[in-house]
């Protein structure tokens, strides 16, 4: 048995209790026997299906609301049940929309199913417009009954896994930045910085086993969930900027150890509130460290311009990026965490070079429209869903079967992404019912007879139903859940074994549907487009970099280009994320790859957001106008950094077959590479020819020429140097892609070659 906490017993033995207590109320003290089917079922759905986490406050509100939601689609159901092609179309809409609606995650994941179960009772029962009132009032008691069930009972309020990892993840962060800028009085008892590194890989990966894959987890209905997501995915970019040069500290400057230990202090700070439960963190001390640090630099800068020291300017600016970016990244996990934790946002913005930059939060209707495309794995999932529902709705119609929203249950138990996992399900869900029909079957023949001895089993029964598909199987909890039906029938409308039968039929009518379904639409599921969506991520954000230095060399005649080239690489990488994750989802044989496919994805939201800064820098003024040819270079870099990532990831389509290729983020991702930070050797002579021009207009601007009277260089020599620095990393990130595309390939050329 699997059930870590005793959550799954806590819920089960909650359900147990309340289910049969909300029947009695529902059945002798109001009095609605057209109704019960909703109190029980729907009591079982809000309280099995729909175990709502977070605090009291929260979880008293989703219920309610979940409650609303499933008396609206009772109605639904109810009215399109008049017509048989109604009630196939109105299947098929709330199906689909229902399903397409799990993109948000957490609370709207958990309330799908006791929202549609309600709607598939009321849709299969038949034209009964004047049941309607009893319906409602029983779902209604249902959605009382479950509120005070989990406000009452054991109400304690435990904190997420994937909360505990993501403040590990901060704590392992925030020691690696401490390690790489060590203060200069650092005891001999300081742990070394590969420790440190590998501490933090441990805990990335803890991490992203609580969140990839996890339908349950937190979405983007509320602006605390994504603020999560958001932690989540800032932690895999600071991952990548703390795992790429440990030597960053060659050329330090007064203010560094100080700016890091600000940096890592918020993220120690952002920890303790996501995962301990402290105060929310603040990031004005670290934004205001930020801006410091950035004055100084660029006064340093331009002090030795004065002095005639324009050699020492590029190498220490370069070796500052890595801290600034990581400083970049810590208050952008604060401002997030506080949110997280439903603490007032930031009053002040986000800044960036001195002004505020744009609030990038998108909301939950811009997270929908962005996947109203057949390229989402969820649009094209939840059509599947739909249509299978509406299948099977109309099989109940044509047959006229007894019961007929089991057909409709059965399809969605055995419905999975991919026709494989959808076959694996079906045989489970047979067997289980099969084997539940014959225990049903013998109590009612040895107890029918007796209610007092059915009412005693029927509280066992509900608890197994809740209990056994988590903890044990679901063969098991398919076979709880009819015996449960079987015991329930048997006291409601008297001992009879053909309810046994007609669930048997049923389920297994149901499966078949789900079944022909995942073999003609999508059998592969969504890993079939896993390979394509990360080519299009990467594609598409490598070609937003292009356009923000497009924006940064000719102004404001691209900012049409710019926009667009955003719009496609924001929905390339939220598209190639969700079918990580449902890749990840279909199955545990995915595992293998899982690395390296959220590698490769976190790699395109790097360059997207890469690609943003750059943007915006360019948006508010700090453009390198001082340097001649310095643009034409940069532009000419930024094309090869999109050549090199786009003929990386193009290696990786159909290499993903063998089950032997090793974990890359472990064992290869951050290996030394061809080039150093400080240096552009093992770069093309584009890169190097950009470093010479760098370097000869730092030289120029020291000679005060008239054209430059009045500038502030400081700022220039910022903007100059980490243009090219950007792209330098990005060049970097590109090797990497490149690095799991060819480990992937060399695991798989023994298959290959044997074809």
């Amino acid at each position: 048995m699997h059930d870590p906490g005793h959550l799954l017993f806590r819920k089960a033995l909650r359900v147990a209790i309340v289910m049969p207590l909300a029947y009695l109320f529902a059945m002798y003290v109001l009095h609605i026997p057209d109704g019960v089917v909703f109190t029980v079922f729907g009591t079982f759905a809000l309280l099995a299906f729909s175990d709502f986490g977070g605090p009291l406050k929260d979880r008293a509100k989703a219920y309610v609301i979940t409650g609303c939601a499933g008396m609206v689609a009772i109605a639904l159901g109810t009215v399109a049940a008049l017509n048989p092609w109604v009630a196939v179309a109105g299947t098929f809409v709330v199906g689909g929309a229902l399903t397409f609606a799990g993109v948000l995650r957490g609370y709207v994941t958990a309330a799908t199913m006791s929202v549609l179960l309600p709607f598939v009772i009321a849709v299969t029962a038949g034209p009964s417009l004047d049941q309607l009132p009893q319906r409602l009032l029983g779902f209604a008691v249902a959605t009382l009954f479950a509120l005070a069930a989990a406000l009452l009972m054991w109400p304690s309020h435990i904190r997420s896994a994937l909360r505990q990892c993501v403040a590990e993840t901060m704590d392992a962060s925030a020691n690696v930045v401490r390690a790489m800028w060590p203060v200069a009085d650092a005891g001999p008892n300081t742990i070394d910085l590969p420790t440190r590194q590998r501490e933090l890989t441990e805990a990335h990966h803890r991490m992203r086993e609580q969140y990839d894959g996890r339908p349950m987890r937190p979405g983007g209905a509320t602006a605390q969930d994504r603020a999560l997501m958001q932690c989540v995915d800032e932690l895999s970019r600071l991952r990548i900027m703390l795992k790429w040069d440990p030597e960053s500290n060659t050329y330090p400057l007064p203010g560094d150890v100080a700016l890091a230990h600000s940096a890592a202090d918020a993220l120690a700070q952002s920890a303790e509130a996501i995962g301990r439960g402290g105060p929310p963190p603040e990031s004005a001390p670290l934004d205001a460290q930020r801006e410091a640090h950035r004055v100084e630099l660029e006064e340093w800068a331009e002090a030795n311009i004065d002095a005639g020291s324009s050699r020492v300017i590029r190498p220490t600016l370069d070796a500052g990026f890595q801290l600034r970016l990581t400083a970049v990244i810590s208050e952008l996990l604060a401002r997030n965490t506080r949110v997280a934790v439903g603490a007032p946002a930031e009053p002040t913005a986000f800044t960036t070079f001195g002004a505020a930059t744009p609030d990038g939060d998108r909301s939950m209707w811009q997270i929908l429209r962005s996947h109203m495309t057949m390229r989402s794995p969820w649009l094209r999932n939840s059509l599947r869903s739909g249509l299978a529902l509406a299948m099977a709705v109309a099989v109940v119609e044509i047959t006229g079967v007894g019961h007929g929203f089991w057909v409709v249950l059965g399809t969605l138990t055995a419905l999975r992404v991919d026709v494989l996992g959808t076959g694996k399900t079906a045989l489970q869900a047979i067997l289980g019912t099969v084997g539940g029909f014959v225990v049903g079957t013998a109590i009612i023949v040895v107890f029918g007879e007796n209610p007092t001895a059915l009412w005693i089993m029927l509280p066992i029964a509900i608890f197994l139903s809740s209990y056994t598909p988590g903890a044990i199987s679901l063969a098991v909890g398919q076979g709880s859940f009819t015996v449960f039906v079987i015991i329930f029938y048997g006291i409601i409308a008297g001992p009879d074994i053909t309810t046994g039968e007609t669930r048997v039929l049923d389920v297994g009518i149901g499966l078949a549907i789900s079944l022909v379904v995942s073999a003609l639409m999508w059998p592969r599921g969504v890993k079939a487009k896993m390979d394509e969506s990360l080519m299009d991520a990467v594609h598409a954000s490598s070609a937003y970099l292009v356009a923000a230095y497009e924006r940064l060399v000719y102004g404001p005649d691209a900012d049409q280009a710019v926009f667009a080239a955003s719009t496609k690489a924001k929905a390339a990488v939220a598209g190639a994320y969700e079918t990580f994750d449902l890749t990840i989802a279909q199955g545990r044989t995915q595992k293998s790859f899982g690395a390296t496919w959220s590698f490769v994805a976190n790699a395109a939201g790097h360059i997207t957001a890469s690609a943003d800064l750059v943007a915006y820098l360019a948006t508010i003024g700090r453009v390198p106008t001082a340097c001649p040819d310095s643009g034409t270079l940069l532009l000419a870099c930024s094309r090869e950094v999109e050549a090199s990532a786009n003929s990386a990831v193009d290696l990786m389509a159909g290499t993903f077959t063998s089950k032997d290729t090793q974990d890359f983020c472990s064992t290869q991702a951050f290996t030394p590479e061809g080039f150093t930070k400080e240096s552009v050797d093992g770069l093309s002579d584009t890169f190097s020819q950009l470093e010479a021009r760098v370097d000869a207009c730092l030289d120029y601007w020291q000679t005060k020429p008239p054209a430059l009277a009045g500038m502030a260089l400081g700022p220039q020599a910022l903007a100059l140097v980490w243009s090219e620095e950007w792209l330098i990393h990005l060049m970097w990130v590109s090797t990497r892609i490149r690095a799991a595309a060819e480990s992937t390939h060399q695991a798989n050329e023994p298959v290959n070659s044997g074809r």
